[in-house]
């Protein structure tokens, strides 16, 4: 009888503690929930139309070891993501596909790494590609990162949580509770004049990720990445899977990128706002030559753009490869081809998720992730530099005997 009480005693403790975890850690119904469009049938397809043609030229820099460097070897590390800051280069990651928050770290000068401390917790609840951010606050900066809670991932959507330095990776406040949920957290953020920020991120809808019933969303932030508001679905269309945006605020002009549900598509898509966020344009078809998976957008020091993605593209000799686009925001939106591309660095397995950054003397990190050889099959975090000079020369030499 003693036992069975005891039995008893233990499953009520254990209940009620597993309501007060999901109390505490799961946000409450928020507007975005009521904006996520229903569920339909896996079996939805689209006429992809007529294959386009190859229009743009790819040069090569993937074989040149010297610009290369390893941020983490061979530790099964994937899905990079960076930002540049006063306090130096900052870089986090996730551990295996999908799989829980890796480390963070700083450098300054890209000879020494500095492994940062960050809340236990961090690692053990999130998880599925983190991002990190640099953004500013009353003349201050904050380092931000973002994840999705990892069990509530498993179901593809859950609640996203941050955590915030605001001492260059010293200390950390959270987990943070943000009020969102996703299945991949913030992969864009553009600051607009009046010092907010737009985030934009996606959630999933359905029980795979081939259903393309993913919704794009933004969310403000008025104090550098805190607290979150004003949620809005910015791209949705049933079975087109619509995801992990990446955003650049040019002007008047928010541009974001969009990736795609390849069976149904030959391009990936592009939507633009005049208005700081408030109205989009309808998802459009990006040139050829962008059409890929997880784009960063970066606004060279002349005005050009530099576009870093695993590539997609149809009849592509680079598909799969991590490449980058260069050229102008008109180009995207007249349907104009653009500059050339490049091959950064050759993979034989997943790669392209990654990090952009420009230094202030115009070099060029990419940072992904590869499998170095087959001696060393698991993942490593590398990175490749260069300048867009020495990209423009290798283009203006080499374009013409370089298959598109």
């Amino acid at each position: 009888m003693k036992k069975k009480i005891y039995l008893l005693t233990v499953t009520i403790v254990c209940t009620i503690l597993a309501v007060i975890c999901y109390l505490v850690y799961s946000p409450p119904k928020t507007l975005e929930q009521s904006l996520s469009p229903p569920k339909i049938p896996e079996t939805i397809k689209y006429d992809r139309g007529i294959p386009p043609k190859p229009d743009l030229k790819t040069i090569d820099i993937s074989g040149d070891k010297s610009r290369q460097f390893l941020l983490a070897y061979n530790s099964n590390y994937q899905h990079p993501s960076t930002c540049l800051s006063k306090y130096g280069f900052f870089a986090t990651w996730g551990i295996m596909h999908g799989g829980p928050s890796g480390p963070v770290i700083r450098t300054k000068d890209f000879n020494t790494i500095k492994y940062l401390p960050t809340p236990k917790k961090w690692h053990w609840t999130t998880g599925n590609c983190p991002t990190i951010f640099a953004m500013k606050y009353k003349d201050k900066e904050n380092i931000v990162l973002f994840a999705p809670k990892t069990d509530r991932y498993l179901q593809h959507g859950g609640p996203m949580y941050s955590i915030i330095s605001k001492d260059g990776g010293k200390t950390w406040d959270g987990p943070i509770n943000t009020g969102l949920f996703c299945c991949v957290s913030m992969t864009g953020m553009v600051r607009l004049d009046n010092g907010d920020y737009l985030g934009f991120y996606h959630d999933m809808q359905g029980k795979y990720h081939n259903q393309g019933l993913q919704t794009v969303y933004q969310a403000t932030s008025k104090d550098g990445g805190r607290t979150w508001k004003n949620v809005k679905a910015v791209a949705y269309k049933p079975g087109m899977g619509y995801c992990e945006p990446n955003a650049i605020k040019i002007k008047d002009t928010i541009l974001v990128l969009l990736r795609c549900n390849w069976e149904n598509t030959y391009y990936a898509k592009y939507i633009v706002s005049k208005d700081n966020g408030k109205t989009w344009s309808k998802p459009k078809n990006t040139p050829w030559g962008l059409t890929g998976d997880r784009h960063i957008i970066r606004q060279l020091p002349d005005g050009r753009l530099f576009v870093a993605f695993r590539d997609k593209a149809f009849k592509s000799n680079t598909n799969g490869q991590y490449v980058a686009w260069i050229g102008t925001l008109e180009d995207i939106l007249t349907g104009k081809p653009g500059q050339y591309r490049v091959k950064l660095i050759h993979t034989k397995c997943g790669t392209g998720y990654s990090g952009v950054e420009i230094l202030p003397d115009g070099t060029i990190i990419c940072t992904t992730y590869t499998s170095l050889s087959k001696k060393d099959p698991k993942h490593s975090i590398i990175a490749t530099r260069f300048k867009i000079n020495e990209l423009d020369k290798l283009a203006q030499d080499k374009i013409n005997n370089v298959n598109p």
